[in-house]
Formats: structure tokens, C-alpha cells, sequence
């Protein structure tokens, strides 16, 4: 998605409370906003069931540096430390195997495989997903931990 294209759905979205938009960016020396990383977004919030689910885009051109973990570390810190939900469920593409290789790393487990469940962006045609989730004691048990040694590393804070 361009920027643009994010800007359009965040102001789509922000009447809808089911939903929940962040925009990542790397920072200026002064703290300031400077480039664009991407956007995660928590969706379909069901407070009676106190569960969610959670998505993010990056910039193809930030893949592989270690802004998705922290992107998706801090959402998740949201959802469960302070919003307290219970459970939290990503969807990926079942071509998108990076992703998946990030879900297992991580120990989010993967819980189904749906068929035809997402019309393609690009091609119009349905392609399959896999379903994952993580639930607040597998977050605060390991989940948590192994996303911040993952990030300390990242940074060489080991």
C-alpha cells in the first residue's frame, strides 16, 4: 500500500470501533517522525469475547530489518497488557512463508488453513490463508520475553 492508500483506510476507519490503526516511523535525533516503516492495525474487537485480531504492513523496502518484531511486539503489548484481551489472531497468505517462519519463531502457534478466505489485491483471484493465535498466558509466558531478546539483539543490547 502507498502512503496515500494507508491515510485513506486510517480515515475510513476512524469511526469504526472494531479497530484500532498505528502507523510505525523511524525517528529523528530530535525525536521527530522521519521515514515511513508501516502500519499494524488490531480489527474485528470483540469485546464480549475479549479477543481480536491483529495485521501490519511494511514497507516492502523496510522487509527483514526487524521493524515488523518491534511493530508487532508493541501492538501486542497493547492488546494484552492494556487493553487485557484474552486472545489475539493473525491471518497470513499461504505464499507468505516469511511471515509464517515469523509466527513459528516467535511460538505463535498456527491453529488453521482456510480455503479461498481472501480475494488477491492484485490478482482478483480467492487464495488460502493460514490462521495463528496467541492467548494472554502464551504472551506473558514466552511470547513476550522472546520477542524483547529478539529486539535487544537487533539492537546489540545482549
Amino acid at each position: 500500500m502507498t502512503v496515500e492508500e494507508i491515510r485513506s483506510r486510517r480515515e475510513k476507519r476512524a469511526a469504526d470501533d472494531t479497530a484500532v490503526d498505528f502507523c510505525a516511523f523511524t525517528l529523528n535525533d530530535d525525536g521527530s517522525r522521519n521515514e515511513f516503516i508501516g502500519t499494524t492495525a488490531v480489527f474485528k474487537i470483540d469485546v464480549e469475547q475479549n479477543n481480536c485480531e491483529i495485521g501490519i504492513l511494511v514497507a516492502p523496502e523496510k522487509h527483514g530489518g526487524g521493524y515488523g518484531t518491534e511493530m508487532l511486539y508493541c501492538v501486542m503489548q497493547w492488546v494484552f497488557e492494556e487493553k487485557n484481551f484474552h486472545r489475539a489472531t493473525f491471518e497470513t497468505a499461504v505464499d507468505n512463508i516469511p511471515m509464517q517462519k515469523w509466527f513459528e519463531k516467535t511460538g505463535i502457534r498456527l491453529e488453521a488453513e482456510r480455503k479461498e478466505a481472501w480475494r488477491g489485491i492484485n490478482t482478483g483471484e480467492y487464495e488460502d490463508v493460514k490462521g495463528y493465535a496467541v492467548l494472554e498466558w502464551e504472551w506473558r509466558d514466552r511470547i513476550k520475553a522472546n520477542l524483547e531478546t529478539r529486539i535487544r539483539a537487533r539492537w546489540g543490547l545482549l
